[in-house]
């Protein structure tokens, strides 16, 4: 078995070659995680080496809430594979918190978020201290029962801050 490295020991994704597991420390926690997993967790099909890899394509892990009530907090541990959250509004006013939303250092961390309006004109009163709007503007959202909005979310710094795009409103769903 080949030696086991760290994961932000990794720049490119042909470094997945010639280890089959990897380590990291979450929460001051060491963790072990093999190949396959992690090739699971960055959604890589085949052999993980050279342009032929797939990184973002395939399927992805969705996890829903059915109601946000007045505090939402979103866990993004990178390590549970989950990329889309949905979630219903079902108050006036509802505040989205980012936990465990720091990735190793050298990938990047994107996810979509689908704010479902449960009962209508239901607001984002805070968006997480993380979230960079781009072009500054925080958007509004739909305000009719049953429409969602849709976002995405990327850092490029490890977590520290999330770049936010909005993508649509007034989708049915």
């Amino acid at each position: 078995m080949a030696q086991g490295r760290r994961l932000s020991e990794l720049t490119v994704l042909s470094d997945l070659n010639g280890a089959e597991e990897f380590y990291t420390i979450k929460n001051g926690t060491s963790y072990r995680v093999s190949l396959n997993q992690l090739k699971t967790w960055l959604g890589v099909n085949g052999s993980g080496s050279g342009s032929g890899s797939n990184l973002s394509g395939g399927m992805s892990r969705m996890t829903k809430v059915a109601s946000a009530g007045t505090d939402l907090n979103l866990s993004l541990d990178y390590t549970d594979g989950i990329s889309v959250y949905y979630a219903v509004l079902d108050r006036a006013n509802c505040n989205i918190t980012f936990s465990d939303a720091l990735v190793p250092e050298g990938f990047v961390r994107n996810f979509t978020l689908v704010l479902i309006q449960g009962t209508g004109s239901n607001k984002v009163a805070n968006w997480p201290y993380q979230v960079s709007w781009n072009q500054e503007d925080v958007p509004a959202l739909s305000y009719t029962a049953n429409r969602a909005d849709v976002f995405e979310f990327v850092t490029f710094d490890g977590g520290n801050t999330y770049v936010g795009f909005f993508v649509g409103n007034q989708v049915p769903v």
